[in-house]
C-alpha cells in the first residue's frame, strides 16, 4: 500500500556544480527544508485522528536528494491513514476484522474474546455508513503552504543577502 504523503520540493537555482555560490544555495535549501517539512508535519498532526494515537504517533518525515534537487516528505506508513483520510465505503466484504480486533484490544484493555466482538460491531457499523474522510493531510498542507512559501521567500533573500556580501 502507498503511504499517504506531503511531498515538497526546493526550487532549482541554474548555477555551477561545486562553486561557492552553489554551496551557499544547497545550505541554505537545505536548512529551509527541514524547516518545512516540520512545518508541514505541525499542522498536520493536530488535525490527525487521535483514538489511541497510533496515527499521530507514526508521522514520519524525511528529506533527499541532494545540494539544490531535495525533496522533503511528510507521511504516515500506516495502512489505515489512506482512509481516514480520504473515507472509505465497503459493500460485500467489508473492513478486515484482525486490524479493527487489534484497535479494539487496544483502546478499551480487553481480552481478545471481548475485542473480537467489539471489532465485529464497529465493522458491522463501517458496512452501514462507511468512514467519513477526515483529510487531515490536505487540511494540514492547506494551512502549513502559505508558511512554507514564507520559508522559500525568506531562504532566497538570506541567499541574495550572502551572495552580495561575498
Amino acid at each position: 500500500m502507498v503511504p499517504l504523503e506531503v511531498q515538497l520540493e526546493a526550487p532549482h537555482i541554474d548555477l555551477l556544480q561545486g562553486s561557492k555560490p552553489y554551496e551557499l544555495i544547497a545550505e541554505e535549501q537545505s536548512k529551509t527544508m527541514t524547516a518545512a517539512v516540520l512545518v508541514a508535519k505541525g499542522e498536520i498532526i493536530p488535525l490527525t485522528p487521535a483514538n489511541t494515537g497510533i496515527t499521530r504517533k507514526a508521522m514520519m518525515t524525511m528529506i533527499y536528494g541532494e545540494d539544490q534537487s531535495l525533496v522533503g516528505r511528510v507521511f504516515n506508513p500506516l495502512g489505515h491513514a489512506l482512509p481516514l483520510e480520504g473515507g472509505a465505503h465497503w459493500t460485500n466484504s467489508g473492513p478486515p476484522i484482525g486490524p479493527l480486533r487489534l484497535w479494539a484490544q487496544r483502546k478499551f484493555s480487553v481480552d481478545e474474546g471481548e475485542a473480537t466482538h467489539i471489532a465485529w460491531g464497529v465493522r458491522h457499523e463501517l458496512m452501514k455508513r462507511g468512514l467519513f474522510a477526515k483529510n487531515f493531510f490536505k487540511g494540514g498542507y492547506i494551512l502549513a503552504k502559505p508558511k512554507i512559501e514564507a520559508l522559500w521567500v525568506k531562504c532566497l533573500e538570506r541567499i541574495t543577502k550572502r551572495l552580495a556580501g561575498q
